[in-house]
């Protein structure tokens, strides 16, 4: 990420925390959509996928219908490109009482990012799998032909809600939650090396105290409940740990990474999909042996849980597991150097250079 693409309204005098307006988790959380979408505008642009149509969209059209809202659908089944905002508005007359609801994964979470960006309309996300933090933040990523990330953008503001049905997430596939699992575990690594480096946030601002403890709390609730929450993963089953975790995947997660800093185990998500088995690996995936590569920069030691939860979970600790291969010496060089020029790198303790990125992705195959 270059320095060009956070917007620099601040800088390190001040410190500066972020958040959504509200968020909103529960089972059958999704029935409130109309109650908050009638407060932001009467028209309504949902942007989802069209896998997300066929399994939510009846219901999403009887829930806004019943408020009078008016419904448009946007559909996105690719890449989020930096041309795919305009294409899909293609045609599309702007209103001042617009609304865009984001409803999906990721992918789907960004198009909606992208669109009220666009627009300059409130926005309301609706995950439907706890497969990242993407519902609480500003930021969206945009991607070229190749799967690689190409910009990041931000909204002046985070989203107005997040409703989160925890019903709805709990029937997403458990590979989906592993990965937010993967993503989510960073985040006080992360926050702890931007504090130590006097690093900056999202905001591109001084880390707050209350972003570290949120960033701690996120791993220790997904240490104590991760495993639990991985047992009923996927089969419609809502639980205690489950309800959990998916705040500490989707909330905590977000909250932590925009204001307390990411570092290395992020910066390396610019590097890795130069590989071409790693290309459309989960983000989740990427970032959890990003974890691993920043742990053995930093000399650190592995709690006995955290190395039984991303068993548990099936995400990757080395390279050979993340890309299916063993490496060869220019696979590293190739993530290194792809990886040298990311933004999140420079919130470290000391200065990385490429040699001691290879050194310590090598380190990890042993």
């Amino acid at each position: 990420m270059s320095v060009s693409e956070i917007p620099k309204l601040f800088d390190k005098s001040v410190a500066v925390f972020g958040a959504p307006s509200r968020y909103l988790q529960g089972q059958d959380a999704l029935n409130w959509l109309g109650t908050l979408a009638v407060g932001l505008g009467d028209r309504a642009l949902i942007v989802t996928d069209s896998t997300i149509v066929d399994l939510y969209g009846a219901r999403l059209h009887q829930i806004l219908k019943e408020v009078a809202i008016d419904i448009s659908w946007v559909l996105q089944d690719g890449d989020l490109l930096q041309s795919t905002a305009k294409t899909l508005l293609s045609g599309h007359v702007p209103q001042a009482r617009d609304i865009v609801i984001a409803v999906g994964g990721g992918r789907a979470i960004d198009t909606g990012k992208a669109v009220a960006e666009r627009l300059n309309t409130p926005l309301i996300t609706v995950p439907t799998a706890a497969s990242n933090d993407a519902p609480t933040s500003k930021n969206f990523v945009l991607y070229d032909a190749d799967h690689r990330i190409a910009e990041v953008r931000n909204l002046t503001r985070n989203p107005d809600y997040v409703l989160v049905d925890t019903k709805v997430i709990a029937q997403a596939p458990k590979a989906f939650f592993s990965a937010g699992i993967g993503d989510a575990l960073s985040k006080l690594i992360e926050a702890d090396a931007c504090q130590r480096s006097d690093g900056i946030n999202m905001f591109r601002a001084r880390p707050t105290l209350i972003a570290r403890a949120i960033a701690a709390e996120c791993e220790a609730t997904l240490l104590e409940h991760g495993l639990a929450a991985l047992e009923v993963a996927g089969t419609g089953i809502v639980t205690q740990a489950f309800e959990a975790c998916v705040e500490a995947n989707i909330l905590m997660a977000g909250l932590a990474f925009e204001n307390g800093g990411l570092s290395v185990a992020h910066a390396l998500c610019r590097g890795l999909p130069l590989i071409p088995e790693i290309t459309a690996c989960p983000h989740g995936l990427q970032v959890a042996y990003g974890i691993m590569v920043q742990k053995t920069l930093e000399g650190s030691t592995i709690d006995p849980r955290f190395n039984e939860l991303m068993n548990k979970a099936e995400l990757p600790m080395t390279y050979h597991k993340l890309a299916g291969r063993k490496p060869q010496l220019i696979d590293f060089e190739t993530v290194a150097d792809g990886t040298m020029g990311a933004l999140h790198l420079q919130n470290f303790p000391s200065e990385i250079s490429r040699d001691q990125l290879v050194a310590a992705m090598a380190a990890l195959e042993r």
